[in-house]
């Protein structure tokens, strides 16, 4: 029977080569469009205003088990970029990861000190105290007015797998308080607003079709590593 191992060089087989492309044609045409009023798929290419927690820290697959080796991951920014789009939300992207680096770093310091406390390894402590991400960042005028667009994205994820599934609270299985009102000031502030839903499980949708403005819904799941061009191509046509 053959073994597969993890590569041990930096040149990229051209095995690995086929199987990215292969999987980058079946996840786009898997991606499920759930609303949508012809938006959808975009023609022409260029200013995009990018927003979402899944725009830049794009999930490729789940925890645990869900979870497996890449080279890299091209997240949505980078994938809708290498498609010919300009992202004009760099500065809220920036602000968005430095406070996810600050909470990171901030969870991984208290699961060292339970672990130290309880004589138990990080690991095992993870699964009892989950990782959760910081209430999503404003989004203001400025950053509206400098995005020099009229067509806005706006990247929903969600992570789930072992030790971490979905419970019914808010930024959860349902939108948190900032998620709806930063959707809702988008809604009015573009002329189309795309939300795309970056999941491994399920989420109550039922807020977004609350609010207006969002054109189209489109579920991208959890597409491995080439994520971000499977999007590119999806929203493309």
């Amino acid at each position: 029977m053959p073994k597969y191992f993890a590569p041990t060089t930096d040149e990229i087989s051209q095995m690995e080569r086929e199987h990215m492309e292969t999987v980058r044609k079946f996840a786009a045409e898997c991606m499920v469009l759930l609303e949508n009023d012809g938006t959808l798929p975009l023609t022409t290419k260029g200013n995009i205003a990018l927003y979402g927690n899944g725009a830049r820290h794009t999930i490729k697959g789940g925890t645990g088990s869900g979870d497996v080796y890449s080279r890299a991951v091209i997240n949505i920014e980078q994938g809708l970029e290498d498609a010919g789009f300009t992202i004009t939300t760099k500065s809220w992207l920036d602000r968005y990861e430095k406070e996810l680096i600050q909470a990171k770093a901030e969870y991984r310091e208290k699961l060292n000190e339970i672990a130290k406390e309880t004589g138990t390894h990080p690991i095992l402590v993870m699964f009892d105290n989950p990782f959760e991400e910081p209430a999503i960042t404003a989004v203001t005028e400025e950053d509206i007015s400098k995005s020099n667009t009229d067509t806005a994205i706006y990247v929903l994820s969600r992570n789930s797998g072992e030790g971490m599934d979905r419970y019914n609270k808010e930024g959860d299985y349902l939108l948190s308080e900032e998620e709806v009102k930063i959707l809702t000031f988008l809604g009015k502030s573009y002329e189309k607003l795309i939300v795309l839903l970056n999941l491994g499980n399920v989420i109550d949708t039922s807020a977004l079709k609350n609010i207006p403005g969002i054109n189209a819904i489109l579920f991208v799941g959890q597409a491995g590593n080439c994520t971000g061009y499977a999007v590119a191509d999806a929203i493309c046509g």
